[in-house]
């Protein structure tokens, strides 16, 4: 079992802060209720994180009830989410869908507090990731001790 399987089944943590999360494919059982226990659990490690969410399988329209489950979800967890993911990046091949995604994306973005993108594949999505990933700490800077600067 992988490190990330013990962490969650549906996330990739190889590369973190980017977490890549694996996404069931539409019509599996609980789809949406395991990739929200996999967000539960992002928030949970209250650290922050660029998601990357890749489909297992075609991607299509989901069904109403799992949009109704997610919507749900969201409601009351956005704010948690919110203050941790510094991005969600949607990955899709099909450069159709890829740009109907698009323009979703862009009609959500004043009432969605992350921001969105989609990538073509896992290559442009880890670029795009990279402008989103949370700084490290920065050192504090050295102070010049010479005469010219120091004040006596």
């Amino acid at each position: 079992m992988s490190a990330s399987e013990t962490y969650h089944p549906l996330l990739a943590l190889d590369d973190w802060p980017v977490v890549i999360a694996l996404v069931p494919p539409i019509g599996s059982p609980e789809r949406i209720t395991r990739h929200l226990s996999a967000l539960e659990r992002l928030i949970a490690d209250g650290r922050p994180f660029v998601l990357v969410m890749t489909h297992d399988g075609p991607s299509g329209e989901e069904p109403p009830a799992d949009q109704a489950e997610r919507a749900i979800w969201y409601k009351a967890r956005l704010d948690s989410l919110a203050g941790l993911c510094r991005a969600i990046i949607q990955i899709e091949t099909d450069a159709t869908r890829r740009t109907s995604i698009g323009q979703r994306i862009e009609a959500l973005a004043a009432a969605f507090p992350i921001p969105m993108r989609v990538a073509a594949d896992m290559d442009e999505a880890r670029r795009v990731a990279a402008a989103f990933m949370p700084s490290p700490p920065r050192q504090p800077s050295a102070v010049s001790t010479s005469p010219a600067t120091s004040r006596m």
